[in-house]
């Protein structure tokens, strides 16, 4: 982690209330971007370091709040031993008594026998992955490695060596990774608030969910529809890879979502999206049986993506994973309408939970005998290789 010059007191004092606020229930992601804004006297090293302090705790939490309780410690202890776990070397500025650095060590060989503490993760979802994952540790090691940022070239509107040239002239250090157009970087520049991003040459997409739209096989021409569009990033790629001919039909159950993909779709220079809004039966019916290819990114636990998003792992319990679980099986009933004889279904989640990826895709095909199991891929995380993901394909009868 990068390191301040030295502990200011106004560091501490901002991750005290970023943590506070959360712990309120404020969203960690909004939440320290609003305090970015409000705070001009931070710097680029200080900043770096509350994200990284922060987001230390987003992916830590019942550890050291494990270890705040056992020794009888208030809020700022807490604040303390987060800065005391995420920077080791820091401890000599941080002022405990004998008594309780004895206690946190004390806390801290007793919650290495936990490994829901260890690891960073509910109980709920430790003991679920431990019942139906090989090496749930080696995901969730995984899980807790920091991402490097990774980009997709907008081929609709600039070829991907000319774009590599362009942030080479820049100074900016990255690489090219499995997709031509697609390229990781060596730190998080703020790449969003660059020119090229503004006039739509490239999108901040991760490799495993570029990886969907490939094994997706889009082609130009197609009758195609993104049917849980969300934002519209898969939606945008598919534009992409059917070179803007052809049909694509983007879907969402957000009118807000719907509204930021068309915002980002204008961005991008996708002319050959038809049509997109909100699910209706309407809808459905005018669309029943005709796509070439269906692609249901549906939702789900996001266990995948707790390396970018550790706040997540902490709405898991089983109440919510039977919530989820429901909502993939109506996703899959409902959009498997769409598909003509012939044409594919594509599922996809960013989750590591087999419940709701491959027992899915079997408890459908025992439903539905009009289709057949075509492929699969399973993408673990890893730092260059993003989020984890699962992906199918069927065909129709």
């Amino acid at each position: 982690m990068n390191k301040p010059l030295k502990l200011h007191a106004n560091l501490v004092d901002g991750l005290r209330r970023l943590v506070e606020e959360y712990r309120k229930g404020a969203h960690p992601e909004r939440l320290l971007e609003r305090h970015f804004r409000m705070n001009k006297r931070w710097g680029k090293r200080d900043r770096r370091w509350l994200k990284d302090t922060f987001y230390h705790y987003l992916r830590f939490r019942n550890r050291v709040d494990f270890l705040t309780r056992k020794c009888g410690g208030d809020d700022d202890f807490r604040i303390k031993t987060l800065i005391r776990s995420a920077h080791p070397d820091y401890e000599s500025l941080l002022d405990f008594t004998p008594g309780e650095k004895e206690c946190l060590d004390r806390a801290a060989r007793e919650a290495s026998g936990y490994p829901w503490l260890q690891y960073g993760v509910p109980k709920e979802l430790w003991d679920y992955m431990q019942r139906h994952l090989a090496h749930p540790e080696e995901i969730l090691q995984r899980l807790n490695e920091p991402s490097l940022p990774i980009v997709r070239v907008n081929t609709l509107k600039i070829a991907p060596e000319q774009m590599a040239a362009h942030w080479k002239e820049k100074g900016y250090g990255f690489r090219p990774l499995m997709f031509p157009e697609t390229f990781v970087f060596e730190k998080p520049y703020r790449l969003t608030r660059t020119d090229a991003y503004r006039r739509g040459l490239f999108e901040v997409q991760d490799i495993s969910s570029q990886a969907v739209v490939k094994f997706a096989g889009a082609r130009p021409g197609q009758k195609v529809v993104d049917a849980c569009a969300g934002a519209g990033g898969k939606t945008l790629h598919l534009a992409a890879e059917m070179r803007n001919r052809g049909q694509l039909t983007a879907l969402d159950i957000y009118e807000d979502k719907i509204r930021e993909l068309r915002r980002r779709a204008r961005r991008a220079g996708v002319r050959n999206l038809v049509w997109s809004g909100t699910v209706n039966d309407r809808v459905l019916k005018r669309l029943e049986s005709s796509a070439d290819l269906v692609l249901a990114d549906a939702p789900c636990s996001n266990s995948g993506t707790y390396k970018r998003k550790p706040h997540r792992k902490w709405y898991f319990n089983s109440s919510f994973l039977e919530k989820t679980l429901a909502a993939q099986r109506h996703v899959l009933d409902t959009y498997a309408r769409l598909v003509r004889p012939g044409g594919h279904l594509v599922y996809a989640t960013c989750s590591v939970l087999p419940g709701e990826n491959q027992k899915q895709i079997k408890a459908f095909l025992e439903r539905n005998k009009d289709f057949i199991f075509v492929d699969e891929q399973v993408w673990l995380p890893g730092s260059e290789y993003g989020d984890g993901f699962y992906m199918a394909k069927l065909r129709r009868r």
